[in-house]
């Protein structure tokens, strides 16, 4: 009695913190976006356009000010982004319209816009930008891009293909 949950019985690690944290800050969540989700739906916007929107918003946000070194701007930019892979799923559970597409749509886009951040990365640091003194010429630009769509390319296509048995919409190739 008075132990954490976590801490009795033999090899238990404590966890105590991060599940609280997780279900505090997903109901704090819930209860600030829901009535902006449910605002959106009376305006006739659809979850998958807010998925669309957000991506387009991250990978916006990443490709204008990540190369050119404004790391806290790009990740405001993000970060007021981000909050509309919250949105969309909140719209879509009012809706009562959760579907496999949807959540098709919802993780192959994420893998797009964690590519296009790490792709900011990359062309700032190809770039030679000027906020840094080990940062390399231009000259370096071709074969960091090329590194840069490899790891991409491939954690997109595996997020596909994973989705792609719960989703007959997938090309049947992957």
């Amino acid at each position: 009695m008075g132990q954490p949950v976590a801490s009795r019985g033999r090899g238990a690690t404590p966890t105590l913190g991060k599940a609280m944290l997780n279900k505090y800050a997903r109901a704090f969540f819930t209860r600030v976006l829901t009535p902006f989700a449910a605002f959106l739906i009376r305006r006739g916007v659809s979850p998958d356009t807010v998925t669309l929107i957000g991506t387009a918003g991250v990978v916006a946000g990443a490709l204008v000010f990540y190369p050119m070194g404004e790391f806290f701007w790009g990740t405001v930019v993000i970060t007021l982004f981000v909050f509309s892979d919250l949105v969309d799923g909140n719209m879509a559970r009012q809706l009562g319209r959760s579907s496999r597409w949807g959540a098709f749509l919802d993780s192959t886009l994420d893998r797009v816009a964690d590519g296009a951040i790490f792709g900011g990365f990359i062309l700032w640091y190809a770039g030679g930008a000027t906020t840094s003194s080990c940062a390399p010429s231009r000259s370096s630009a071709w074969p960091a891009a090329r590194w840069c769509r490899t790891p991409r390319h491939a954690a997109s296509r595996s997020a596909c293909r994973s989705r792609s048995t719960v989703s007959s919409s997938a090309p049947s190739d992957w």
